[in-house]
């Protein structure tokens, strides 16, 4: 594995700063090449923070509420509505 070299000051490098400054505005890789050739990849070190679609909170008016356990099954898979069988099925010594 390659080791990693430390930080390289390129501030008074104008060319190679207005390089970094591109690809920084871009938010996007580019591939430097040396006599046409890949030689290296430069990656913008930080972007900008998009802030992710969060949706809203819900409160005790929100239609959502009304479709909450409105579906119904029959048979073992309706615990909510037969708790205290199925509690006690659990519980209960085998045979009984």
């Amino acid at each position: 594995m390659a080791e990693e070299l430390g930080p390289l000051d390129i501030s008074h490098m104008d060319d190679v700063r207005r390089l970094v400054e591109e690809v920084q505005a871009a938010e996007k890789t580019r591939m430097l090449q040396v006599d046409q050739k890949d030689a290296a990849l430069l990656v913008p070190a930080h972007t900008k923070n998009t802030k992710a679609y969060r949706g809203r909170p819900t409160s005790a008016s929100d239609p959502l509420w009304k479709i909450v356990g409105s579906a119904h099954t029959e048979g073992p898979g309706d615990v909510a509505e037969n708790i205290d069988d199925h509690m006690a099925n659990a519980y209960a010594p085998n045979g009984e």
